[in-house]
């Protein structure tokens, strides 16, 4: 029995071993299987990536079959950046000489045509073609001569041999050619680049051939060699002008812009060349800090020995209890628009005016037209109306009113709002004459404040008056408290102190107003604190004096303008504290 037994339960043993063997087996099957699955998806995926790499690869041999070129959003080691340039636009094209292909820079206005057989022996190798629209550089044009077109960068790939066939290029020009014979006006200019040096000055040499219609905005030339190239006009003195009337015009585009706060409308006319490429200049800061854009339209300078355009029928009194205020000077001449196109100039022409309330019992809304003169438009107007439409509920639906109105509850907080508007009041007001004064140091000025931090690298680099005035006030956006804001305006301050010169004089003068403003409840000159300033009087021209004051009766006690207590957002802080008891504030005032 016992035999018996031990013989069973060893039976029983082996078939449980050879059980558990059977599952296991079928477990590893089922491993194997699933990492078959998978391995068999990775193969498949990488013989589809394997496939696509070979069409791709095919269709770069094939360029020929096309006669479009392959555009490309890359941009070769070779064709870097120039220094200090904006960048208006780039594109590379692929091609060979088996076919035609085009480039197209339509932020440029830029068209190139590479003909078939353009260098031997004609085979399916590929090249590069490449083109870049350039501003802000160091250029030096003709003398006699305006720029009226984009500044273009054409370069080919450099294993490219000497070309059998010219390339054709389109460029897009603003000049108004009323007859054919006019486009002897007009001429192409070209600058070498010299290989490894993208800075300047790149002088540019006026181009023989090439072709202006009058019946379109566009000159083509055609071309072997290739660097920069842009299309100018040559002008005349005033005398010869007028002997020689036919000299063509040039297409300018207006644009009107307000910005809105608690206390007044900012209302900017900016004019710039009516080029493709304005589309990318009029998103630079200079451009952006005017506001909203409201509207534009096409016009031409007036040809007399001036071309300028004057704004006018400003009001010398109030309209309803509203005050119209210039805060620049009411003319743009066609040179300022050439210079900022020809990167002469860091900041666009335009006219800038203030509407605020001037009295308690102003009127709720509020129309008043100015006029443009000295342009003409497609309706032969040699007029355009400024028209000026404001309500205090414009003022109010700003979301500023709405802070000081709440400013018994929360105390501090719109304090220090209302003294950074102050702040910013002074400068907008001065504009003209520190502009005047910083263009004379400005890389000295962007020295010194890249050093405590005001400034970034990249205003550095290409500094400009509205570059640096908008970061130090995007900086002041920040400062949640008293003793930082003293600081920063303080550091401000120093750092511009230490160029000297005018700019140390206008750091006098900006210390001085900044403590006025805080010692008056009204905000600088005694009328209503605004933003993007405002003055009673219209801004002073670029070569006169402007009153550091008109609050002669008050007397301002700075004895150490280094200490933190005395610094004059400290004293905007103190005064504004004085006045958080005094009677409600009302709509037109702080």
């Amino acid at each position: 029995e016992n035999e018996k037994l031990k013989a069973n339960i060893t039976m029983l043993t082996e078939e449980k071993l050879q059980f558990e063997k059977k599952i296991n087996i079928s477990t590893d099957n089922e491993k194997l299987k699933a990492k078959v699955v998978d391995d068999e998806m990775v193969i498949a995926k990488l013989t589809k990536e394997k496939l696509q790499l070979k069409e791709e690869l095919q269709s770069l041999k094939d360029i020929s079959t096309d006669t479009k070129s392959i555009q490309c959003d890359y941009w070769t080691k070779a064709e870097l950046p120039f220094d200090g340039m904006v960048t208006l636009g780039k594109k590379v094209c692929l091609y060979n000489a088996n076919s035609s292909h085009e480039l197209e820079l339509d932020e440029c206005g830029l068209t190139l045509s590479l003909p078939d057989g353009l260098f031997s022996p004609v085979d399916s190798t590929v090249y590069e073609a490449a083109a870049q629209g350039l501003w802000g550089g160091d250029f030096e044009f003709p003398g006699g001569t305006h720029l009226i077109s984009s500044v273009c960068y054409i370069s080919v790939s450099p294993t490219v041999p000497e070309l059998d066939k010219p390339v054709t290029v389109q460029l897009v020009h603003c000049a108004h050619l009323s007859s054919e014979s006019q486009s002897e006006y007009l001429s192409f200019v070209v600058a070498e680049v010299q290989p490894g040096k993208q800075c300047g000055p790149f002088k540019f040499e006026l181009l023989p051939g090439g072709s202006f219609s009058a019946e379109s905005q566009t000159g083509t030339i055609e071309l072997k060699s290739f660097s920069l190239v842009a299309i100018v006009k040559r002008v005349m003195r005033a005398l010869t002008r007028a002997l020689l009337p036919n000299n063509p015009n040039c297409f300018c585009r207006g644009l009107f812009y307000n910005k809105c706060s608690a206390s007044k409308l900012v209302l900017s006319f900016l004019v710039l060349q009516d080029l493709p490429s304005s589309e990318q200049l009029l998103q630079s800061s200079a451009v952006q800090c005017l506001g909203n854009l409201e509207t534009t339209f096409r016009f031409l300078f007036v040809k007399d020995k001036n071309c300028i355009l004057k704004v006018s029928n400003i009001p010398s009194h109030d309209v309803n209890g509203w005050q119209i205020t210039p805060l620049n000077p009411l003319v743009i001449s066609e040179s300022h628009v050439v210079d900022y196109s020809a990167s002469k100039s860091a900041e666009p022409p335009y006219i800038q005016v203030s509407v605020q309330p001037d009295k308690t019992d102003a009127t709720n809304k509020m129309s008043h037209a100015l006029s443009i003169d000295g342009i003409k438009t497609s309706s032969d107007a040699s007029t355009v109306q400024w028209n000026i439409e404001v309500s205090k509920n414009d003022l109010l639906s700003s979301g500023i009113s709405s802070k000081i109105d709440r400013k018994r509850e929360r105390g501090s907080d719109n304090d220090l709002d209302i003294v950074k508007e102050k702040v910013e009041d002074v400068l907008m007001k001065n504009q003209v004459a520190l502009k005047k004064a910083f263009s004379l140091s400005l890389q000295s000025i962007s020295d010194e404040l890249l050093q405590v931090g005001i400034i970034s690298q990249d205003i550095h680099r290409s500094p400009s008056y509205d570059d640096i005035i908008g970061s130090f006030l995007a900086g002041l956006t920040f400062i949640s408290n008293d003793a930082k804001l003293m600081e920063r305006c303080d550091v401000f301050l120093s750092a511009l102190s230490k160029v000297g010169g005018p700019v140390a004089d206008a750091v006098d003068m900006l210390r001085e107003e900044w403590n006025q403003a805080a010692d008056s409840p009204k905000g600088p000159e005694g009328s209503s604190g605004s933003r993007n300033g405002s003055n009673k009087r219209p801004a002073p021209p670029p070569d006169s004096e402007d009153d550091k004051s008109n609050n002669e009766g008050e007397l301002v006690v700075d004895e150490d303008p280094s200490s933190p207590s005395n610094t004059p957002a400290a004293a905007m802080v103190m005064a504004q504290a004085q006045q958080q008891s005094n009677s409600d504030l009302r709509p037109s005032s702080k």
